[in-house]
């Protein structure tokens, strides 16, 4: 991941901990981590996958605006190889209007986009 563009926190968001795949905690992606409270309950000793993560609104990457954390616009958007994953966070979130705002921006990027749509509950 480049350098950051903009000087962005985590916060309150904890998309990554629902979006990744952590083999060392037995978690798969897309499923809440059982360690996840108000944050991470093992933030300081968590697993190195989890400390690399940096999803690309934390970088102020591809136009993401403030307003677009993941947490609130339902996507996490990072990048892999020479794909950007989209992964929803929240069921549907893809398909809601600011959703495809951000889907539809960075297939004008002209790069392989991927998304990862949640099962409804």
């Amino acid at each position: 991941m480049p350098l950051r563009i903009v000087n962005r926190s985590c916060g309150d968001c904890s998309a990554c901990c629902v979006t990744l795949d952590v083999a060392e905690l037995q978690k798969p992606a897309h499923q809440p981590c059982k360690f996840l409270r108000k944050g991470c309950s093992i933030y300081d000793a968590r697993p190195q996958v989890c400390r690399a993560f940096d999803c690309a609104w934390l970088h102020g990457l591809y136009g993401l605006t403030g307003a677009q954390r993941p947490d609130r616009l339902g996507l996490i958007v990072w990048a892999s190889d020479a794909t950007i994953q989209v992964a929803e966070t929240r069921p549907g979130a893809s398909k809601e209007k600011a959703g495809r705002t951000v889907l539809y921006a960075l297939a004008r990027r002209n790069v392989h986009v991927r998304v990862h749509e949640m099962e409804p509950k």
